[in-house]
């Protein structure tokens, strides 16, 4: 496991010391500021991590995590559980300490192994659970100091939520599972989990084994923030390797009919979801408008995988590289899937970038009987297979707009087995500074520069005629040296590029062969009349 970089725990400051209450529910200490006397729910504090039958809090003994959720159940109102971190033999107030027989120095976290055969769970509420306050310069999820194992047991989750606006936040969680390691069900809406990280999740039976799963039809509205999957600590510097410690399943599963939660947001702070089965797992008929949002999705067997009926899904602004198969997967009866804005096989910078980091299958691939999926703008580069691949007689309405793909060994855009109506790419030539091609009736053709015979650079967008001729006229310089272009019927139906065009002047071309070409002769359109 990554040791945390050293520092030190101190008790919480004076806005803790202020004010301490204690009330008949047991140690329940409520810290108020002046503006705040009437919203904020009193603090329940962690302190010890033994586990075993919950009992209510009271003054005078200690109060493990499964006691204090009890506690705040009982009260029956919004609550917080909360610990104060403090050094060897520290005698402040509701304290866990470094002499707990669970904490470990070489880690600097305090581990709870649960023995319990069943996990916590989170109802009601407002039920707020929170271990990030009090960790001296707790920034992210890499400075999280509880960390919950369920071990080998042979429990459904290690926090199972339902109920409305509770957070989990600040925590570790790593053991096997039936289902997942917080799984939110049942109706849970408005929950916030932010800043957890999960490693070593195994599966128990053959079984589950997620990170997080979100499920159920009326479980919606929900966030997921700061989170990172596969790894505790910090990241991992130039030339590292990180430790080993898998996800099972995968880093999150939405499914059974969940709607409208988000999975990052942009601008927020990432996600990272790393080493797991699946990065992200979008599944099931019913399960419907959930979004994946700047996220980094690193390492997994398949980056995010949209399946079995889901609808309407939107992947934006994610980095999603060195993935064992593909980055993006879209198979089954998954309508109106929308990926924009994002780095697929590549870190950063500009096209053709430095900093590939391949996926080892395809960028995106689409299968039938997927449908209607709208990929714009996002940079797709160097990935083992290709870039998109678009198969199957029934993937219909698949719209490829203004990406940016090139490096790749295999096809750059590969639409086979019928897809998208078999519309096929067009057929470009030279004339004069123009290009004219020949495509579908009405079609929009977008036109690629590329070093090659890929799309790194979008020069511009022409529509067809009824008769299918379009004509280009380049406003500036083409950025590289090779031109492709790919069209779009007005159902949405992309096709592949085109062969490519060579701007670089040649020998007096023949009667129909125009300008020096590369992987194949380009020809004037069949029935070319001139200019429309």
């Amino acid at each position: 496991m990554r040791a945390a970089p050293p520092r030190t725990r101190k008790a919480l400051g004076a806005a803790f010391a202020a004010v301490l209450c204690v009330v008949a529910a047991g140690t329940i200490e409520a810290v108020r500021g002046a503006a705040h006397a009437a919203a904020d729910p009193p603090t329940v504090f962690v302190t010890n991590t033994a586990d075993g039958p919950p009992t209510p809090c009271k003054p005078g003994r200690h109060c493990s995590l499964r006691d204090a959720i009890e506690t705040v159940a009982q009260m029956g109102e919004p609550g917080r559980i909360s610990a104060r971190f403090c050094g060897p033999n520290a005698a402040g107030p509701y304290c866990l300490g470094q002499d707990d027989p669970n904490y470990i120095p070489a880690a600097r976290v305090w581990r709870i192994p649960l023995i319990e055969p069943f996990g916590f769970d989170i109802t009601g509420t407002q039920v707020t659970i929170d271990f990030s306050v009090g960790v001296t310069d707790w920034q992210a999820a890499a400075d999280n100091v509880i960390e919950v194992d369920t071990g080998k047991a042979e429990i459904d989750w290690a926090f199972g939520i339902d109920g409305t606006g509770h957070v989990l936040r600040g925590l570790n969680l790593r053991g096997d599972v039936q289902t997942g390691q917080v799984v939110l069900y049942n109706g849970a809406t408005g929950v916030l989990l932010d800043s957890l990280a999960f490693a070593g999740v195994g599966r128990v039976a053959g079984a589950g084994g997620d990170a997080i799963r979100v499920r159920d039809e009326k479980t919606t509205g929900n966030r997921i923030i700061g989170t990172q999957c596969g790894w505790f600590g910090p990241p991992n510097v130039e030339g590292a390797a990180r430790p080993p410690e898998p996800v099972s399943g995968a880093c999150v599963e939405v499914s059974r009919g969940a709607h409208d939660n988000q999975i990052g947001e942009l601008g927020g702070s990432p996600n990272v979801f790393a080493d797991g089965a699946i990065g992200v797992h979008i599944t099931g008929r019913g399960t419907r408008k959930n979004e994946v949002r700047n996220a980094r999705v690193d390492g997994n067997g398949v980056g995010i995988r949209v399946s079995a009926d889901a609808l309407e899904t939107r992947l934006e602004g994610n980095t999603i590289v060195r993935s064992a198969g593909n980055g993006v997967e879209i198979v089954g009866a998954s309508w109106s899937t929308a990926i924009v804005g994002n780095r697929i096989g590549v870190d950063a910078g500009d096209v053709p970038a430095e900093s590939t980091l391949p996926n080892e299958g395809w960028g995106i691939d689409i299968a039938a009987p997927a449908k209607g999926s709208r990929i714009e703008d996002n940079l797709i580069q160097g990935n083992g297979a290709g870039g998109i691949r678009v198969a199957g007689r029934t993937a219909e309405q698949n719209a490829l707009l203004r990406n940016r793909i090139t490096s790749h060994a295999g096809a750059a855009i590969a639409v086979v087995n019928g897809a998208n109506g078999g519309v096929l790419p067009p057929e470009l030539s030279w004339a004069g500074a123009r290009i004219v091609g020949r495509t579908c009736s009405q079609c929009e053709v977008q036109f690629h520069s590329d070093p090659a015979d890929e799309a790194a650079a979008l020069e511009g967008a022409a529509k067809a005629d009824n008769g299918g001729n379009v004509v280009f006229s380049p406003g500036q310089a083409f950025r590289f040296r090779y031109i492709t272009a790919l069209a779009t019927d007005p159902e949405g139906n992309s096709s592949a590029l085109s062969a490519p065009l060579d701007t670089v002047p040649g020998p007096t071309p023949t009667a129909t062969a125009v300008g020096p070409v590369v992987r194949g002769r380009v020809w004037l359109p069949v029935g070319w009349r001139g200019w429309p």
